[in-house]
């Protein structure tokens, strides 16, 4: 074998009818990384090009895919929200330091890039580099293959691994190889090797020390920690800190006012699917036809995130005084709870679980919060979410950090509701203006005359103190936030929709999103923190149906998307 200083020359002989020819093939140097989670399968989109698809279970009928605007990617027309512009989507936070362009895998080959491969075929592997990074898909292309494109993985993949793992984990190599994909399709070799009937040489599988020496060819910002992968792998799928059938208290979105208990009856991630059931209701179950989208029936889901404000532990609504709407049983244990004479059942969320990892807040600094104070708010319960409303806090709670606040579109107690001071919703007085956000007029206010330092005069009335407010993050990250990149996003009205979408425009900490294929009066407004705004690949990741745009009738591709 002879050795460039960026490539490797690796010579072989095979008998191919009595005669020897002799064949070479040239290799880039090669690297790896590790980062995988449940396995992945190609599907083939066209000759050159494949995306990753995950097949825990199968693939869900009529679901997205993100193939178009992957391939439009590689062609400079679509730009995908980053990873790490999103916060906690997943617990992945060294993700993008270890795939970004430039590194180098190891990468399986499957029977999508060479259907001669079967169950029965010894694993094959060979090496890639990382083009480009979209969402939690990344551009891999194979060392060696000039006339071919790079081909889609999720990055969650297994279907990648670290340069040398193959090696490390089947030293003997008797159920794994590594083999350039020219091999596998002679029609595809490079120009050198003669083409017909006669199929290409096989490759000498790699041995200890040719791997070494790819690995002291790499530089040294390509290397990663070591078992990083592994790490980041395990991350991924870190269980859950709840478990089914928990039950939590839940706010009832059509009365804020009322508490309800609802089951944990799915958990995907941070995202858990809570349903009010009959056998912690006091009475029959509302029906189908009330459209509560918290009650257990039949296609009817309601999904949040772990952090949500509807979800609180258990007693939390008896400590605070808040209207509970529960069986006689439920209300006398988290009476006792309440009054600390009784103990959690195993079930029960506890106020330790729910909580745990919200910032600790100091008694001097919660004492800066009053009855009356004002402050502008993103309505988390508004049907259109295009624009904030001025709010009051209404009533402190006894649970330090909760308040009770409402619009002051209503001076009724009927729109009050409780949430934690360190939330996505508040925000300062003067931050729509500032920003460029609408800013509703309250009752009797002319249009465009509404002034916040005359109405905290009428009202004796003063603001919250910016401190108590959530800061604007980073420059660097809002910057990332660009026009038109896409995500993934949850209707934050329909919550168990999740749509493909795009970044329409940036107010600060607020970003307006638009799903794709609808009218951008059905675009929401989010706060840049919010766990409703997903990386591209998170629906394909934990198998939940990505909806497709919806498309006019008379659109041609309308068969394959859903009709407005």
């Amino acid at each position: 074998m002879e050795k460039s200083s960026s490539n490797f020359i690796q010579n072989g002989k095979r008998d191919h009818g009595g005669k020897l020819r002799q064949y070479n093939y040239k290799l880039e140097e090669a690297e790896y990384r590790y980062f995988t989670e449940e396995r992945l399968f190609y599907r083939r989109r066209n000759p050159v090009e494949k995306i990753a698809q995950r097949i825990p279970k199968p693939q869900i009928e009529g679901t997205f895919t993100w193939s178009d605007e992957l391939r439009c990617n590689y062609d400079g027309n679509t730009q995908f929200l980053p990873v790490e512009a999103l916060e906690g989507c997943l617990p992945l936070e060294k993700l993008n330091q270890h795939l970004k362009p430039g590194f180098r895998l190891e990468v399986v080959v499957r029977p999508s890039l060479d259907p001669s491969i079967t169950t029965k075929s010894p694993e094959i592997r060979w090496f890639g580099e990382v083009t480009a990074v979209c969402g939690f898909y990344v551009a891999i292309k194979f060392v060696g293959e000039l006339n071919r494109r790079p081909c889609w993985f999720h990055m969650l993949s297994e279907d990648i691994f670290d340069i040398g793992s193959g090696l490390k984990q089947d030293p003997a190599m008797k159920w794994l190889q590594y083999r350039p994909l020219s091999l596998l399709k002679p029609m595809q070799c490079p120009k050198f090797w003669r083409r017909g009937s006669t199929p290409a040489p096989p490759v000498p599988r790699p041995t200890e020390e040719i791997l070494d020496e790819f690995q002291a060819e790499l530089h040294e910002n390509r290397i990663s920690e070591p078992k990083i992968f592994d790490q980041l792998r395990h991350l991924a799928h870190r269980p859950s800190r709840f478990r089914l059938n928990q039950r939590v208290e839940l706010l009832n979105y059509l009365e804020p006012t009322e508490i309800r208990v609802a089951r944990i009856l799915r958990i995907l991630g941070r995202r858990l699917m809570v349903m009010v059931t009959a056998q912690d209701y006091p009475e029959d179950l509302p029906s189908v036809e009330a459209k509560d989208r918290q009650v257990q029936h039949e296609n009817v889901e309601f999904w949040v995130d772990e952090s949500s404000f509807f979800l609180f532990p258990v007693g939390f609504a008896m400590i605070n005084g808040l209207r509970t709407k529960a069986t006689e049983g439920y209300l006398e244990h988290s009476r006792r709870i309440a009054e600390g004479s009784g103990s959690y059942h195993k079930d029960d969320v506890t106020f330790e679980q729910l909580f745990a990892g919200k910032p600790d807040i100091s008694a001097e600094k919660l004492n800066l919060l009053k009855v009356g104070q004002k402050f502008e708010l993103l309505d988390p319960l508004s049907d259109l979410r295009q624009s904030f409303c001025v709010a009051t806090i209404r009533k402190i709670c006894k649970t330090p950090g909760f308040l009770i606040i409402s619009p002051d579109e209503t001076e009724s107690d009927d729109e009050s509701f409780p949430i934690h001071i360190d939330n996505h919703f508040m925000h300062p007085v003067g931050y729509a203006e500032k920003f460029g956000i609408k800013l509703d007029r309250l009752a009797g206010t002319e249009p465009g005359k509404f002034k916040w330092e005359g109405y905290l005069k009428e009202k004796q009335a003063e603001k919250i103190p910016d401190e108590m407010l959530r800061p604007l993050p980073s420059k660097e990250r809002r910057h990332m936030f660009e026009f038109g990149r896409v995500l993934e996003a949850v209707g934050q009205n329909e919550t168990y929709w999740i749509s493909p979408a795009s970044v329409e425009e940036v107010h600060g900490r607020t970003v307006l999103i638009e799903f794709q294929g609808w009218d951008s009066e059905f675009s929401e407004l989010y706060d840049m923190d919010s766990h409703d705004l997903l990386p591209a690949g998170w629906c394909e990741f934990f198998n939940f149906k990505l909806r497709h745009p919806v498309l006019p009738v008379n659109d041609p591709n309308a068969e394959n998307g859903e009709y407005d």
